[in-house]
């Protein structure tokens, strides 16, 4: 079984067991309501590709997805892809984004989005409707090259993963770059590039080959959870398909064993078996 349809079939489950928890947690007055309406949409209503990895609801309403091949905005009734236009002797026209692997979408305190693909870290400005590779530095002619993920971005801060330079804090009001750690690099599965977080706890979770990882933004230490690697704090080895953080700083694992509720402050951790 691909990692595709494992974790098709695991995000399956938990819907089902989501909707199924909501259902018989009704208030009596509301069992009789009319249920919710589920619409599909695709390719077929204008969806860029099939493979959406990726999504981002903005502050606008809009919905933003992520995709193999660009990148598309839905209101609700229309899309409106995003992929590179080429003028003439293959130039690439000016305000076109940079790449068609989506592999990161955050929007900042100013409605502008940030977006990861496999050329680099596009700013999109909703004002003009146009797309900025962002460059090392505002003196540099210099781009980022590679895959940038970006999963963070406050007032000041935008925090993403490169091929090119690893764990990186971008503040994007001065241009100024902050590698805080070269070893930590975007996973090679496609299907996981949405995962990695910060919490409020001043965290970065990431996945690992196998396990997870922890970095802490406090002290530049890196943590290893339910991996193979001789430093592995806690846990067996386990492939780890998605994970969760909850306020309470309890991560959340879906594994190939189960559900794991993990206190890594504690260092314990308790599987739920998957029944049959």
């Amino acid at each position: 079984m691909t990692l595709s349809v494992r974790l098709f079939l695991q995000w399956t489950l938990t819907v089902c067991c989501v909707w199924t928890g909501l259902v018989w947690a009704q208030p009596a007055h509301l069992a009789d309501s009319k249920p919710f309406r589920v619409d599909a949409i695709g390719v077929a209503d204008g969806l860029a590709q099939g493979s959406v990895y990726y999504m981002l609801k903005d502050s606008r309403g809009f919905m933003w997805f992520g995709t193999q091949d660009g990148l598309s905005r839905y209101d609700g009734r229309n899309f409106q892809t995003y992929r590179p236009v080429f003028a003439s002797y293959g130039l690439l026209k000016p305000g076109s984004i940079r790449g068609i692997n989506i592999f990161g979408i955050v929007e900042d305190p100013d409605g502008n989005l940030w977006i990861g693909t496999e050329e680099g870290l596009n700013r999109y400005d909703r004002l003009t409707d146009q797309f900025e590779l962002v460059r090392l530095n505002k003196t540099s002619a210099q781009r980022t090259t590679g895959r940038i993920l970006p999963f963070f971005v406050d007032e000041t801060n935008l925090l993403y993963l490169s091929d090119a330079e690893g764990l990186v804090r971008f503040a994007y009001r001065t241009g100024k770059r902050t590698v805080l750690a070269a070893d930590l690099r975007p996973p090679k599965e496609y299907d996981l590039q949405s995962a990695t977080v910060r919490t409020p706890a001043g965290d970065v979770w990431l996945h690992a080959a196998k396990g997870l990882m922890r970095y802490s933004l406090a002290d530049g230490t890196v943590s290893h959870y339910f991996s193979d690697r001789p430093n592995n704090v806690v846990g067996p080895v386990q492939a780890v398909f998605s994970f969760f953080v909850d306020a309470d700083n309890i991560a959340w694992i879906g594994s190939a064993t189960g559900l794991i509720r993990f206190d890594y402050r504690n260092k314990t951790y308790q599987i739920y078996s998957m029944a049959g």
